[in-house]
């Protein structure tokens, strides 16, 4: 199949060829066992969306993700865009060949479909009045949470997070009308995320979803070990930044270029609100000249305090630069405090990626956080180079230095020193 064909700009794909699966299936399937297999062996964080891909290419989400909001599953157009338009290797380039029978695309069938995200990940961290550390995947600092299955509970009553690999499955039982979609983290503890029924092809372009589901966070958290989760204590403590999965559902359209979704979900807290609900509405628009968007969202911590989130996000590309922007604000109130309790907090982030050429990528991104407008000098930061060669076709190498700083602190400070990394991250 020309490479043309393959990896074309329109929102539809063309239907992948079943044709003299025989043996060749029967060999992807072995693979895709070992693939399953070492996914559930390693211990990788989370996957992150790379938003710059999609600005670069003018894409909405939904041209690579099922998830329409970005993340999870990839579409049959996002793992032939992976496997030929990333790798700087020959097998990423068309005139060599590049991957031609289903299983290497992830097809089990017409009807079935399953991918993996794992990341590997040797870390060394020295934190100013601590002793450095060299350790594989996530700090110890995560331990305490994402070992445990009660910590850190989502709007599903679920674990909610954890540097963890992915598996995917999709079951289209009407092929681009109606999908049942199934993800989990693998390890330290199997954790489901994505579980959730779609129907597309509804007016403007339509969609309905149905179950649990990760919730839009305009960027998509590019950044790895997220700044405010290892740093500030967890997800709750900035929503917007972290990836947040909820039960409920979801209706959206994406008329041309534009996207607008509302999602109906369960609290964070639905022991203490199991009547409340949780809205959060999207709306961005995407093409060749970038892409901008906000987010808003009300979500009831308890029966008398309430989170509000509002941000806004835009990206641009110049040739071989793409900028990114975000900028989130988050409000709590409680009316049971006399007077009623407010604080603000704001966190912002910047990104700048190089594309040095095909298949190498150089990234610096500064990310800030005010925890509290309210109070002076309690801004903390991080500052991040990141190398980012994508090898082959499901293989990418990250070479990576952070730089903390922040409010000074005479013991352990968290908030000032220095980590680098070295990844490998396969998908598939």
């Amino acid at each position: 199949m020309a490479f043309a064909e393959r990896v074309t700009m329109k929102r539809e794909m063309p239907k992948l060829s079943m044709q003299g699966r025989g043996a060749s299936v029967a060999a992807g399937g072995v693979a895709a066992l070992l693939i399953l297999l070492w996914s559930l062996m390693l211990a990788p964080e989370p996957v992150r969306a790379e938003p710059y891909m999609a600005v670069r290419d003018g894409y909405k989400c939904s041209q690579c993700h099922v998830n329409k909001t970005g993340g999870g599953a990839r579409t049959d157009y996002g793992t032939v865009y992976m496997q030929t338009r990333l790798a700087a290797g020959a097998a990423g380039d068309a005139e060599s060949g590049g991957p031609h029978n289903d299983a290497a695309q992830g097809r089990v069938s017409p009807s079935v479909s399953f991918g993996a995200d794992v990341r590997a990940t040797l870390l060394n961290t020295k934190f100013d009045h601590a002793t450095g550390t060299t350790q594989f995947n996530r700090p110890v600092a995560c331990d305490t949470c994402h070992t445990d299955p009660k910590a850190g509970l989502n709007g599903a009553g679920e674990g909610g997070g954890g540097k963890i690999a992915d598996v995917y499955l999709r079951l289209q039982a009407v092929p681009d009308v109606a999908s049942i979609v199934y993800s989990v983290s693998a390890v330290p503890n199997a954790t489901t995320r994505d579980f959730y029924g779609l129907v597309e092809q509804l007016p403007l372009d339509g969609y309905l979803k149905a179950g649990t589901f990760k919730l839009p966070n305009g960027l998509q958290n590019t950044w790895d070990y997220p700044f405010q989760h290892v740093v500030q204590g967890g997800y709750q403590g900035m929503l917007g930044f972290e990836t947040v999965y909820a039960t409920g559902v979801e209706y959206g359209i994406e008329p041309g270029p534009f996207t607008v979704a509302l999602s109906v979900t369960n609290p964070d807290d639905l022991t203490k609100n199991p009547n409340d609900k949780r809205y959060f509405l999207t709306a961005s628009a995407a093409g060749r000249f970038g892409l901008i968007g906000v987010n808003y969202a009300q979500d009831p911590r308890s029966p008398t305090a309430t989170r509000t989130l509002t941000s806004g996000f835009i990206g641009t590309s110049l040739g071989r630069i793409t900028v990114l922007g975000q900028v989130d604000q988050v409000t709590d109130t409680d009316t049971s405090v006399s007077p009623n309790l407010k604080n603000t907090q704001q966190a912002g982030l910047a990104e700048v990626d190089f594309l040095i050429k095909r298949g190498h990528n150089l990234k610096y991104v500064v990310e800030v956080r005010d925890p509290s407008l309210s109070h002076t000098n309690d801004t903390r930061d991080r500052q991040s180079v990141i190398y980012e060669p994508f090898l082959t076709p499901y293989l990418q190498a990250r070479l990576g230095y952070r730089k903390y700083a922040g409010p000074t602190q005479t013991t352990n400070d968290t908030n000032n020193g220095d980590q680098w990394f070295l990844e490998g991250h396969f998908a598939f």
